[in-house]
């Protein structure tokens, strides 16, 4: 039927294996989703982009964890607002994509 919706229209675009996808994909999805552009800083070998005028946002890159839950592969991420931030692992882009537009409601 014409004009009529789906539960497809609902659901988040599908992402890209989290196992198969390279750091500068992973990080332009993620930006994408938020409607940012991370660009990478060499001094600090992380990728960031500021939302908002104080918040800054940034992803570390992949790493596993050692030793635990099967040396899984993560993504660092993490956000600064003046003296205040945090971080966290994430395990999929989704999350990493839903922790950041968290940070951004408290903003």
């Amino acid at each position: 039927m014409k004009g009529q919706i789906s539960i497809f229209d609902w659901m988040p675009p599908e992402q890209p294996s989290f196992d198969d996808v390279q750091e500068p994909e992973a990080v332009r999805l993620i930006g994408d989703a938020l409607g940012l552009t991370f660009r990478y800083n060499e001094r600090f070998q992380e990728w960031s982009a500021k939302a908002g005028k104080k918040l800054k946002m940034h992803i570390d890159g992949f790493s596993h964890y050692d030793g635990v839950r099967e040396n899984r592969r993560f993504l660092g991420v993490g956000w600064e607002r003046g003296t205040s931030g945090g971080s966290c692992p994430c395990e999929s882009i989704q999350e990493a994509i839903s922790y950041f537009r968290k940070v951004k409601q408290h903003d």
